[in-house]
């Protein structure tokens, strides 16, 4: 456990050095209060990955524009990928203004994910909010086991995402790898 630990440490303070040094927080600044979510403040962070969310009310086109204007020609950004979800119909994405940025620190590629969301009316849900008021230390630390099991596996953020493992441990009282393995399976889901 305390390799995890240590693996998540050293990547919540990689990742801040990156924010910094793209000064993402910084730019989003001007047009609201951006948040950092998931992983990098929940300290369960196994993989290089960050989430930011900026909302307002209606979504800031400018705002979107201006973002991506900033990030254009930054040392070491490999890739912007830029998404409008704000009508589609499925419900694989929220609905927002989405920037994914592909970004290398030394040999470590690092994705990061900026949403643009209306404000929440009050009583809409935010799985994230509710992961934050419910997950105790104990939990933290199951996920970062199960989170680990995943990314070895080679199935993490392809078959098994975070979210199917902050449900397993929140929603459903798992505890342990084995745990892990039948709950996947009644999602048609496998570590193998």
């Amino acid at each position: 456990m305390k390799d995890i630990d240590s693996k998540q440490e050293k990547l919540q303070k990689e990742g801040k050095q990156i924010l910094e040094s793209l000064q993402i927080i910084q730019t989003l600044s001007q047009f609201g209060t951006p948040e950092v979510v998931g992983s990098m403040t929940l300290k369960t962070m196994l993989y290089p990955d960050i989430d930011i969310v900026l909302r307002k009310k209606p979504i800031d086109e400018n705002a979107y524009w201006q973002t991506v204007k900033s990030l254009l020609g930054k040392p070491h950004v490999e890739k912007l990928l830029l998404m409008d979800t704000r009508e589609s119909v499925t419900s694989e994405n929220p609905h927002g203004l989405y920037i994914s940025i592909t970004y290398w620190n030394g040999e470590t590629k690092w994705n990061i994910d900026i949403w643009f969301f209306r404000v929440l009316d009050p009583g809409d849900p935010n799985y994230y909010e509710w992961i934050r008021a419910h997950m105790t230390e104990s939990d933290r630390q199951v996920i970062l086991v199960l989170k680990e099991a995943a990314i070895r596996s080679g199935k993490y953020k392809t078959h098994i995402f975070s979210t199917d493992i902050y449900k397993a441990v929140l929603e459903n009282n798992v505890k342990n790898l084995e745990d892990f393995t039948k709950y996947l399976a009644t999602l048609g889901k496998s570590l193998g």
